[in-house]
């Protein structure tokens, strides 16, 4: 209002008039199709060498400041006098007019080069050059499928805010599981923009913005803001941005409540002390995120305290990396007291744990060797580019042997020779569970650990790849040359007992498919042949049951016909009585009808069984009078009454 006042009331009359000329003469079906237009940051507007800066101007709508793209050019008219006469009226936000224009819109896809020719025609516009990498992509896209297409990449390019714009045309037909822009020198006007249309078009199931060093506070504020919103986005990875304090605020807040992104990477970004602490407390309450790449952000000792928390309370975290930091054995000990802690032992899902050149040494790994014996979850570890030595490997030796969880083992550059090598392979010997294992690049591994090797995989059964550089089978000594080649039989029968045991490993899953399929495929199928087939299966087994069945009554009745026929012949001499001779009679009969009745109710169980497995066997065949005729048994057990 005061703006009005300012400029004169005469002045105020005349732009009215003449805006509402302006749209009583044209329509928005009228307006041709064409690029995105969006409002540049206000930062921009201002000061456009310093687009990280936000200063204090006053905005129609608190969205206008964000960028606003769609299919066709929007006109959009609103004041300081039109919000004051009207403040329960929200102003209409960029995403709001998206989605009007969305609805209103009933087309069919257009082809690939239809929207190659929209992309060029707002680069044209826009007065830029399109992107090489990006026509070539979209040429091959298929605007007919209704699937999510594998990825959409700009990675090493330099691209704009109207880049962003322009390739709103490609992201409005076409949704991708990966979106691509790293290094692509983005600032918070471009990632403002991108933001804006992944959130509406719901283009991308995985963001990589990684190595945008140039993104300033807003244009974080503004991802975090598309994050919260998003139904879609799974993956986010930010490996090496200028990712702060200030913006991994905002991201802790967006992650208590966030309930789609399960994969974060943050390799690279400075986090550590009071980062840390927020990220661990926000995903302390998220049950979502279930992979957490931290490497390379300079983590200390005290770090650990918070890794402590975070291991302590989230219940979804399946996959941690830790790799390239200095965690040391103080640190690394406090995420073991976390995963062998018996509440978390009862709740946690981790699988994959990396600790990867963290300056671990053999008193580090007693806490790993502790933690391994009391978790049953962690299947993966990896401990390459520690000073773990062969102290290490003689206190690995019992925690391999006994665990049944860790499958995957990564050893290299660990400072192992012959003695940890024959450790190691002492147990292999016995373990039940380790399938893979590497022991690369560490060149203190030579004949006598390679034939210790070599005599632990003739027995083991369940290691199925074993990673050894290949000089661990050269002679160093002139007297062992002559017997190189007999190393290196020996190293490549290594692979040898690698494949066979892989083929046992298949062998078996086949089986345990197998079986598994069976147990939940329905006996009674629609198609008449798998009927006939499923009937013959449970025919064979009612025909193995009523066997013994059969079996057990003939011996029986053989037993108790002999005693009857001993107590009538018994009864013929002592009681010449007619009537005590018919009682006497009657015992046989007893006799004959306890044992139909035993019969009987097995009979009747096996019957139960069969309608169980299927109901087409059930009505098509008799138990009792089918199955039992093949057997030499008295009809008239099965007759009486």
């Amino acid at each position: 209002m005061n703006f009005f006042r300012n400029i004169g009331s005469d002045m105020t009359v005349k732009l009215l008039s003449s805006l509402r000329d302006a749209l009583q003469g044209s329509s928005l079906s009228s307006l041709p199709t064409e690029p995105a237009v969006h409002v540049p940051p206000p930062s921009n507007l201002n000061n456009p060498t310093d687009g990280h800066q936000i200063p204090n101007v006053a905005m129609a709508s608190s969205s206008s400041s964000e960028a606003c793209c769609s299919s066709n050019v929007h006109f959009e008219l609103s004041s300081d006098a039109d919000e004051s006469a009207d403040n329960s009226k929200p102003a209409e936000s960029d995403s709001s007019m998206r989605k009007n224009i969305k609805q209103s819109d009933d087309v069919d896809s257009p082809s690939s080069l239809e929207i190659l020719s929209a992309y060029r025609h707002a680069c044209s516009k826009a007065g830029i050059q399109p992107s090489k990498k990006a026509e070539a992509q979209i040429q091959e896209l298929n605007s007919k499928s209704r699937v999510r297409l594998p990825s959409f990449t700009l990675r090493g390019e330099k691209v704009t805010q109207a880049q962003i714009d322009c390739l709103e045309e490609v992201f409005k037909f076409f949704r991708f599981h990966s979106v691509d822009f790293e290094n692509c020198s983005l600032d918070d006007a471009a990632l403002s923009s991108l933001s804006d249309i992944l959130e509406f078009y719901n283009s991308a199931h995985h963001l990589n913005l990684s190595y945008n060093q140039s993104v300033g506070p807003w244009g974080w504020q503004e991802l975090f803001r598309m994050l919260r919103r998003s139904s879609s986005l799974k993956g986010l990875y930010l490996r090496n941005t200028s990712v702060n304090e200030r913006s991994l605020t905002a991201l802790a807040r967006v992650l208590r409540v966030q309930m789609s992104l399960t994969c974060l990477n943050l390799e690279k970004c400075s986090l550590g002390g009071k980062s840390l602490m927020l990220l661990a407390g926000a995903l302390r309450v998220n049950n979502v995120v279930r992979e957490l790449y931290l490497g390379e952000n300079g983590l200390s000792p005290v770090d650990g305290i918070s890794l402590f928390n975070l291991l302590f309370a989230n219940r979804s975290l399946e996959v941690l990396d830790l790799r390239s930091n200095r965690l040391e054995d103080i640190g690394v000990g406090h995420i073991c007291d976390a995963l062998k802690h018996a509440e978390v032992v009862k709740r946690s899902r981790l699988a994959s744990l990396c600790l990867r050149n963290n300056k671990i040494t053999a008193s580090g790994l007693a806490f790993i060797v502790s933690m391994l014996a009391g978790n049953r979850t962690v299947r993966c570890l990896d401990l390459s580019q520690n000073t773990i030595g062969n102290e290490g490997m003689t206190l690995f030796k019992e925690s391999l042997i006994k665990s049944k969880s860790l499958e995957k083992l990564f050893l290299q550059a660990t400072q192992i020779t012959c003695p940890g090598a024959i450790a190691l392979a002492e147990c292999l010997a016995d373990s039940k569970s380790l399938m893979s294992l590497d022991l690369r690049r560490n060149p203190g591994i030579k004949t006598a650990g390679l034939l210790a090797l070599h005599a632990a995989l003739r027995i083991n059964s369940s290691l199925v790849s074993l990673s050894l550089d290949p000089s661990c089978y050269e002679c160093s000594r002139s007297r062992s040359k002559r017997y190189g080649s007999h190393f290196q039989r020996r190293y490549q029968e290594l692979q040898v007992f690698c494949e066979r045991n892989r083929a046992w490993a298949n062998a078996q899953e086949r089986q345990r498919a197998e079986q598994i399929e069976l147990a939940e495929k329905p006996m009674c199928s629609s198609s008449p042949a798998n009927a006939q087939t499923n009937s013959d299966v449970v025919q064979s087994a009612v025909r193995q049951v009523l066997t013994d069945i059969v079996r057990f009554v003939d011996y029986e009745l053989s037993n108790e016909r002999r005693t009857a026929l001993k107590c009538r012949q018994r009864a013929r001499h002592q009681c010449p009585n007619k009537h005590h001779y018919s009682d006497t009679h009657g015992l046989e009969d007893d006799v004959e009808r306890a044992v139909y009745k035993t019969v009987t109710e097995m009979v009747t169980c096996v019957h139960y069984e069969v309608d169980g497995h299927g109901d087409h066997y059930s009505q098509t065949h008799d138990v009792n009078d089918e199955l039992l005729l093949p057997f030499n048994v008295q009809r008239r057990f099965f007759s009486s009454t």
